[in-house]
This record gives C-alpha cells, structure tokens and sequence, in this order.
C-alpha cells in the first residue's frame, strides 16, 4: 500500500485520485511513500535521546573550553603584570560576546581568597598575617613550568618598608620566588608584619 501526498491532502490509495485532474508524477508537489518509511515512535524516541546527548555534548565541550580560557587568562594576567581593573574591563567584554561562564571579577578568575579568609594575630610587637607558601607556589608552577620538577630551590627575602618619614609605622614582608638556571620566578607574599618598629623576636615573626 501506498500513501499519496497531493498539494498538502494525504490520500490512502494511488486509485482514490481524482483521475481527471490532470497532475504528472513528476510534479514537485507530489510526494509518494511507504508506509516503511514512516517513523516508529520507538525510533522518534531513540532520536530525540541522541539529539539530547548530541546537545549535553556541546554543551560540556562548551564548559570546557571555558574552563581552558579561564586558565589561560589568568595565567596571562599573572605573566603580564595586567591590572584588576584591565581583566575586570575585559571580561565584561568577554561576557557581551557570549563567555557567561567566565568569572565576572578578577578575583574570581585569579582564584584570590578574601581578606576575610586570613587572620590578623598579634606577634613580635605587632601585627601579623600569614598567606602561605603554598599558593604562591602553585601559581608560579602553573605559570613557568610545563612538567613540574622533583626539587624546587625557593628563594625568600625579608625587608622593612617604612610607610611614611614622620612616623614609625612600617611594613615587613616576607617574600618568596622560584629560582632556576632558566629564570627567576615573580616574586609572591608568603606573609606580612606591620608595627612601629621592626619585629622584636624574629624567631616568632618567621614561624609559621
């Protein structure tokens, strides 16, 4: 049996056409199938899942392209010494063009924990804060090695930075870098003292 698909009316039988209209069966309007090419509703299902699938595909391919972009531009911000308000400008950029998924804030993107998250104690005749070495370290390992190595030589440094002349008030920052044959890493905060005089007991100012 054969369906017939005349100008949009469906007949059931190729005989049940009016053989006085006068239409060629190589007209563009006539459509002959069997009922074999119908879809089955078992089959509609099993293509709509596809096309489902197909679609979360994207979609995660999406995530993670984004995911690779964020990492490539926070590490571009790093290497480039880029401003806040530089990425903060150009991610509004990148989420008019279509990157939602991208951080709004630059400290989302560098992955930077609030002031909050650190506790100021008091030591050596001050204040201190301490951010670790950890994440610096990973930073800097992220930025300027492809394959990490076995042994790291970290160089740390301790200087005064007096805030003004008129009064005692300073800083002491503990600083840290990668050192290698190839290059000299940017140099990250592992902790900071403030006082008015240097720290009284540098044993107690270097613990961690």
């Amino acid at each position: 049996m054969q369906n017939v698909i005349l100008n949009n009316e469906i007949c059931d039988d190729v005989d049940d056409i009016n053989p006085s209209e006068d239409v060629p069966f190589s007209s563009p309007k006539l459509e002959i199938y069997s009922d074999s090419d119908v879809l089955s509703e078992s089959e509609v299902n099993h293509y709509s899942e596809s096309d489902h699938e197909y679609t979360n595909a994207i979609g995660d391919s999406k995530g993670d392209s984004e995911a690779s972009l964020q990492d490539a531009l926070a590490r571009w911000t790093i290497e480039n010494n880029i401003s806040h308000a530089a990425v903060n400008s150009m991610l509004k950029i990148l989420h008019r063009f279509g990157h939602s998924n991208l951080p709004a804030d630059v400290r989302t993107l560098m992955k930077t924990r609030s002031a909050s998250q650190f506790e100021i104690c008091s030591r050596s005749g001050g204040q201190y804060v301490h951010f670790g070495i950890l994440p610096g370290l990973l930073r800097s390992t992220e930025v300027y090695f492809d394959n990490l190595p076995s042994d790291l030589k970290i160089d740390i440094n301790i200087d005064g930075l007096p805030l003004s002349k008129s009064s005692g008030s300073q800083f002491w920052p503990i600083m840290a870098a990668i050192s290698s044959d190839k290059f000299y890493s940017k140099p990250f905060l592992v902790g900071c003292y403030h006082g008015n005089n240097k720290p009284t007991d540098v044993n107690d100012y270097l613990r961690p």
